[in-house]
């Protein structure tokens, strides 16, 4: 993790973050400088994210635990639904706490994170009941499957203003959006690319290589996709 990161001073705003790293933004090139101080400007009046903050992260596998660890660097209270409860040493060591019940727990968060994977069981567990659980200041943040949110009623409730926005890596009918999410002022949209780093691609290549390498030497290989009966 980026040492910066590390070093974050758990009492300041992400505002005050951002206006430090602003010439580092702007070296990177993603983003005229313009374009950097009207983001910084946008996030100043809005709400600081602070020890204040409470999250919510559905499905506490391996990327729920990773992503459950950078957001402990920022000092924001962790909450998690999963179908299993994690160890308890785990939970000491995120300072986590299980909810049970879905409904509840969403209805109390100040950001929703989905982590889970999508299976028959998961398709549209952000329901559009739940989604009218949310707090209207809430945001969703779905970089799993887009089959686990009901896409059009979080569309709906992102234009009528009923929860706070929403971060949206994956997509219900990819690569078909729902025309109303590019009618929402409150949302991001990315087009899949959570996993699209050097790093990542080079790692995936590698797992390649190796479950090749395993089936020619008559290995089972350890990426093995396991049948539904197995």
């Amino acid at each position: 993790m980026n040492q910066e990161l590390i070093k974050f001073d758990r009492s300041v705003t992400i505002t005050t973050y951002l206006k430090k790293m602003e010439h580092k933004i702007k070296r990177i090139g993603y983003l005229p400088r313009k374009r950097v101080l009207e983001i910084i400007d946008k996030i100043s009046k809005s709400e600081s994210i602070s020890r204040s903050k409470v999250v919510g992260i559905i499905g506490m596998g391996r990327i729920g635990i990773a992503v459950a660890k950078r957001l402990s660097v920022l000092g924001i209270n962790i909450n998690y639904h999963n179908r299993t409860k994690l160890k308890s040493n785990h939970e000491k060591i995120l300072k986590a706490k299980y909810w049970d019940s879905l409904d509840k727990m969403i209805g109390e968060m100040d950001i929703v994170s989905i982590h889970c994977p999508y299976t028959p069981e998961t398709f549209h567990l952000l329901s559009k009941n739940k989604i009218k659980l949310l707090k209207k200041n809430c945001i969703v943040i779905n970089t799993s499957r887009g089959e686990i949110i009901d896409e059009e009623a979080l569309a709906e409730a992102l234009l009528k203003k009923r929860i706070g926005g929403a971060g949206l890596d994956v997509f219900e009918h990819e690569p078909q959006i729902t025309q109303k999410l590019f009618e929402a002022e409150n949302v991001v949209l990315l087009p899949h690319i959570s996993s699209a780093t050097k790093e990542s691609r080079v790692a995936m290549g590698d797992r390649v290589f190796k479950n090749i390498d395993y089936f020619l030497q008559g290995k089972k290989p350890p990426d093995l996709v396991k049948k539904k009966n197995d």
